[in-house]
C-alpha cells in the first residue's frame, strides 16, 4: 500500500513580494567586466527564510517531488481605491513579473534546505493578487503551500 503524502506546509510571509534580479554586467576601467547580482531581493528573501523557520516546518531536507502553490497579495493603488471598486481581491497584472517572483521565493527555500533544489518543484500555481480592502485577504506578502508527493 503507497505511502499517503506528507501533511501540507503552509505559510504566509509578511512584507512586500519582490522579485529576484537578474545578473548585471558593469565594465571597470573598460578593460574587465565585472558580474553581480542587485541586493533589491535580500531583504524579501530573508523575510521568506524567517518565516519558513517560524512555520510548523519540522527541519527535515525534503528528497522527492514538491507542488508549491504561491499567492503573491500587493497593496492596492489609490486609483482601485475608491468606494465603486470592487472589495474582493483584483488582479495584479504589472511589473513585477510573476515568473521571478517565484525564483526569488523558491531561491530562498533552497538557501533554507527546505529541499536540495528547486528543481524539485514539478508544480503548483501561482496568483498575483491587489489585497481587498476588508476580510481576510488584506495584508501585503505572500502566502506559500508546500505539498510533498
Amino acid at each position: 500500500m503507497p505511502t499517503p503524502p506528507a501533511k501540507p506546509l503552509s505559510f504566509f510571509v509578511h512584507g512586500k513580494p519582490k522579485a529576484d534580479p537578474r545578473i548585471r554586467c558593469s565594465c571597470v576601467g573598460g578593460k574587465f567586466a565585472r558580474v553581480y547580482k542587485p541586493a533589491t531581493a535580500n531583504e524579501w528573501k530573508r523575510a521568506i527564510r524567517t518565516a519558513l523557520g517560524e512555520s510548523d516546518w519540522d527541519g527535515k531536507l525534503i528528497t522527492g517531488p514538491v507542488i508549491v502553490d504561491l499567492n503573491f497579495q500587493f497593496v492596492r493603488p489609490q486609483r482601485l481605491n475608491r468606494k465603486k471598486d470592487a472589495d474582493t481581491r483584483l488582479p495584479h497584472v504589472i511589473k513585477p513579473d510573476i515568473d521571478n517572483l517565484e525564483k526569488a521565493v523558491l531561491d530562498a527555500l533552497t538557501e533554507k534546505k527546505l529541499w536540495k533544489d528547486d528543481c524539485q518543484v514539478f508544480g503548483g500555481s501561482t496568483y498575483k493578487h491587489y489585497v481587498s480592502r476588508t476580510g481576510s485577504f488584506r495584508e501585503e506578502g505572500c502566502g506559500i503551500k508546500i505539498v510533498q508527493i
